[in-house]
């Protein structure tokens, strides 16, 4: 895999883990409201998960590693969520203050970091998938000469009977 797409998931995951146990200590002592996390939550994932669309990965043969790149797609969804990440406590803002608008922004944050990482390993796995299938589908090319020369031996030779179909007299 590539370094940088590995680094880039390892401060993701560092993030959030950081994100996540300030939100659970912050439940414990009583100072943000759980649905309030929730609904954080439950908005940064979805926006984790479409912003990790933002960088698509593919297999470089030559280095052998996965890459990651932006098309036209991922720089207006990168633009998109910068613009969000820039504006995401002004919104929210108009409907709650204070310790609730504060749970919603980390919960927000961390589902965010939370989202982007699954949608990338989500990537990593498609291509992993694709490189078993054509691993496999060259080893059946590889193969395939073989096989039938094999099949056109048993044809052209006797008859191989198993012990129990042969009639001893």
């Amino acid at each position: 895999m590539n370094s940088r797409l590995i680094r880039r998931l390892r401060i993701y995951l560092i993030i959030m883990l950081v994100v996540f146990a300030v939100i659970v200590v912050e439940v414990l002592a009583g100072r943000f409201g759980i649905p309030f996390v929730l609904i954080g939550v439950l908005i940064g994932l979805v926006i984790g998960i479409v912003v990790s669309r933002s960088y698509r990965l593919s297999w470089d043969v030559e280095t052998n590693k996965a890459i990651s790149h932006i098309d036209w797609i991922g720089a207006a969804l990168l633009v998109c969520y910068l613009v969000f990440i820039f504006t995401k406590s002004y919104f929210p803002g108009f409907y709650v203050q204070g310790a609730a608008l504060f749970a919603i922004i980390l919960g927000i944050t961390a589902a965010t970091m939370l989202g982007r990482i699954l949608g990338t390993r989500h990537g990593m796995n498609k291509i992993s998938e694709n490189l078993r299938n054509l691993k496999t589908k060259h080893e059946c090319h590889r193969l395939a000469p073989a096989v039938a020369a094999n099949e056109y031996v048993a044809r052209k030779s006797p008859a191989v009977h198993d012990s129990s179909t042969v009639k001893v007299s």
